[in-house]
C-alpha cells in the first residue's frame, strides 16, 4: 500500500471529505476545475486568455477551464464559438480548428491547414457547418494571403474562397438566418488597409453579390467597408465604413440597398453587434487616444447613448440571448478583464479575476436549463 493510501485510511471520513472539498474550491478559484454541465440561469460566457478556453458563469462568476489543447504551444486555444444548441464550442489552435463538448469532453481536431493560421470559427445557424478564415504563415511570404473557409461539422466538404490580402478577421454574425449565405469583407487592393468591399456568397461559394462599391483602381478615393454583421431577423446588415474619413457604423438591406449612416463620432465607432430581437445595436465608440466606451442605439440609429464612462478601453460588447445584459472587456482595473452589466448600463460587475488577459467573449445561446 502506498503512503498516500495508508494516510487516507487512517484519517476520519469527515476529514477526508473536508480535504476533498477544499481541493475542489482551490481548483475552481484557480480556474483549473474540470468542466461539467453545471446549471446557470443566466448562461455561460466562453472566452480565451490567449492560451486556454474558459467558461464563466454569468450568474456568479464561477470559472472553469474548458480546454488547453497544447500547453507547450504559445498560441493555445483562442476565439471560441458556441454551437447553436449550446452543446459544443469550436475554437482555434494555431493551424487547427478544434471542437469540444460544453462539459469539456469529446475534444477533437476538426481540420488542420498546414502552413496557415486559422481564425474566427463561427457555426451556421442550422449547426451543420462552421465558417472560419485563415492566412499563410510562410516566412518567405512578405504579404500573406487570406481565405474564407466553410466545413461540415464532421470534418468533410471543406471549401474555400479568397479574402484578398491579409487582415485579422473578427466575425460577428456572418451567416444568414437560413444558413444559405455568408457576408464578409473582401480586400481589393492587395496589401494595405485602404480598400475593402462587403460581399455576400452562397454557402457553396458558387455565387456572389457585391453589396458595397467594388473598385480595383480607386486611388485616393478608396473606401474601407468591413465588419459586416447579419441581423438575427435576416433583414439588415450592419457594417463599419471609413467613407467619411473616420470609421462609423452603417446599416443596409441584405441586397445592399438603402445604405444608411448610423453614427458620426469624431474618433470613430465600430464592432456593431445586434440584439437577438434585431431592435438594438451595441458597439464600441472611440473617445480618443487610450479610451473607448460601450454604447448602444436603436437599429435605426436613434437614441444613442454610452453605457460606460471611463478613461480606459472598454470594448468587445456581446448581448445576452434575452437582451437584458451585456458582457464586455474593460481595462479599468489595469488588466483586460470581463465585466457584465444590465442593458441600460447599470450594475457593472467584474466577472473575472487573476487573469492577465482576456479576449473574445461569447455568450451561450441558451440562458436557462431545458
Amino acid at each position: 500500500m502506498s503512503w498516500p493510501s495508508k494516510l487516507f485510511d487512517e484519517l476520519p471520513n469527515a476529514l477526508i471529505v473536508l480535504i476533498v472539498l477544499l481541493m475542489a474550491v482551490w481548483l475552481s478559484a484557480c480556474g483549473l476545475g474540470t468542466a461539467s454541465p453545471l446549471s446557470s440561469t443566466a448562461g455561460w460566457i466562453a472566452f480565451s486568455n490567449g492560451a486556454d478556453i474558459y467558461l464563466v458563469n454569468a450568474d456568479n462568476g464561477q470559472l472553469i477551464r474548458l480546454a488547453s489543447p497544447d500547453p507547450d504551444n504559445e498560441w493555445g486555444g483562442t476565439q471560441p464559438s458556441w454551437s447553436p444548441d449550446g452543446k459544443q464550442l469550436a475554437f482555434t489552435n494555431w493551424q487547427t480548428i478544434f471542437v469540444i463538448s460544453a462539459d469539456g469532453s469529446n475534444l477533437f481536431p476538426l481540420v488542420t491547414l498546414e502552413g496557415r493560421l486559422v481564425q474566427s470559427p463561427q457555426w451556421s445557424p442550422d449547426g451543420k457547418e462552421i465558417a472560419f478564415s485563415s492566412y499563410t504563415i510562410r516566412e518567405t511570404e512578405i504579404y500573406p494571403s487570406a481565405d474564407l473557409h466553410i466545413i461540415n461539422t464532421d470534418g468533410s466538404n471543406l471549401r474555400s474562397t479568397s479574402l484578398g490580402c491579409h487582415r485579422e478577421y473578427r466575425f460577428g454574425n456572418i451567416w444568414s438566418l437560413d444558413s444559405q449565405k455568408i457576408v464578409y469583407a473582401y480586400c481589393l487592393n492587395g496589401h494595405t488597409f485602404s480598400n475593402y468591399a462587403i460581399v455576400v456568397r452562397d454557402r457553396a461559394f458558387t455565387t456572389e453579390q457585391w453589396l458595397t462599391k467594388r473598385d480595383w483602381n480607386c486611388g485616393d478615393d478608396c473606401v474601407v467597408n468591413y465588419e459586416p454583421v447579419w441581423s438575427p431577423d435576416d433583414r439588415y446588415i450592419a457594417f463599419t465604413s471609413w467613407r467619411d474619413e473616420t470609421p462609423n457604423i452603417y446599416v443596409m438591406n441584405v441586397d445592399g440597398s438603402t445604405q444608411t449612416h448610423l453614427t458620426s463620432d469624431l474618433f470613430g465607432d465600430g464592432g456593431a453587434i445586434w440584439s437577438s430581437d434585431s431592435q438594438k445595436i451595441v458597439f464600441t465608440s472611440s473617445q480618443g487616444l487610450g479610451n473607448s466606451e460601450i454604447c448602444v442605439m436603436n437599429a435605426d440609429g436613434r437614441d444613442q447613448s454610452c453605457l460606460t464612462h471611463n478613461s480606459v478601453y472598454d470594448h468587445s460588447p456581446v448581448w445576452s440571448p434575452d437582451g437584458k445584459r451585456i458582457v464586455f472587456i474593460s481595462e479599468r482595473d489595469g488588466d483586460k478583464q470581463l465585466y457584465i452589466m444590465n442593458a441600460d448600463g447599470s450594475n457593472q460587475v467584474r466577472l473575472t479575476n487573476n487573469m492577465v488577459y482576456v479576449e473574445r467573449p461569447v455568450w451561450s445561446p441558451q440562458i436557462a436549463d431545458n
